[in-house]
């Protein structure tokens, strides 16, 4: 007999991501061994351990080939929790 499936809801503007890009970065926790990403405007969801390592890498590859591609620097820091 399989788990029954658990019904989860995303509610997001997409019109408004795809006509601006967020200037601020989300923020990462780790919850009962999900890994939550709470963003601008209420985006929220949560990534297994490993999505979320894989994501990460996609986004760190994808971030710097958008720098490097538009001439850009940027300083990036680590706020402490």
């Amino acid at each position: 007999m399989q788990p029954a499936l658990q019904e989860t809801s995303i509610c997001f503007d997409v019109q408004r991501s795809m006509a601006k890009p967020f200037s601020e970065p989300s923020t990462v926790t780790h919850e009962d061994g999900e890994i939550v990403i709470r963003g601008p405007d209420g985006v929220e969801f949560s990534l297994t351990p490993a999505a979320a390592l894989a994501t990460a890498g996609r986004l760190e590859s994808e971030a710097m080939d958008a720098l490097l591609e538009h001439g850009s620097t940027i300083v990036v820091t680590n706020e402490p929790k």
